[in-house]
Parts: structure tokens; sequence; C-alpha cells
């Protein structure tokens, strides 16, 4: 059941027909409010790319878009503002 899930942790929330729009529409809110935009983008790509990739496949494709994103302008921003513990929107 939902609950279930929920109470293993395997789901964030528990959430009605009646209210899933504004849940996701706050949830989409909150994503882009705190993640960089290449971070989702690159995040997007990587799962379409998954689908079909066994498990070590997969393994490899993830570390060489991680290694990758760890070069850009975005992930040094936001280990910066990790490290001095500043809110940073995106």
């Amino acid at each position: 059941s939902g609950e279930e899930a929920y109470r293993l942790g395997k789901v964030n929330a528990i959430v009605t027909k009646e209210t899933i729009t504004d849940y996701v529409d706050d949830l989409a809110i909150q994503m882009v409010e705190t993640t960089s935009e290449i971070s989702i983008r690159e995040t997007k790509k990587l799962l379409v790319h998954l689908h079909d990739k066994s498990w070590e496949e997969a393994i490899e494709l993830a570390t060489i878009t991680n290694a990758k994103m760890r070069e850009t302008g975005d992930f040094k921003k936001g280990l910066n503002s990790f490290i001095e513990k500043v809110k940073l929107i995106w």
C-alpha cells in the first residue's frame, strides 16, 4: 500500500488525486530553485540512456557523467555555496 511504501521510505509523500497536481507543481518549483539547469538536463539525459544498459554499463555511464559535471561552473558554484553554508537559488 501507499502507507506501507511511505513508512518504509520508498516514497516521499502520499497524495490524493485531488492534490497531485499541486504537489507536482510545488515539487517542480522546488527542484528548479535548488538545482542547477545543467544538472537537471544532464540527469535527464543520463536516465534516457540508462534504460537498456546493464548494471555495470549504467554505473560506468553514471561515473563518466559525474566526472563531467564536476568540471562545470555550476558544480563549483554549488560546492562553494555548500562550503560557505549559503543557500543558493538557481
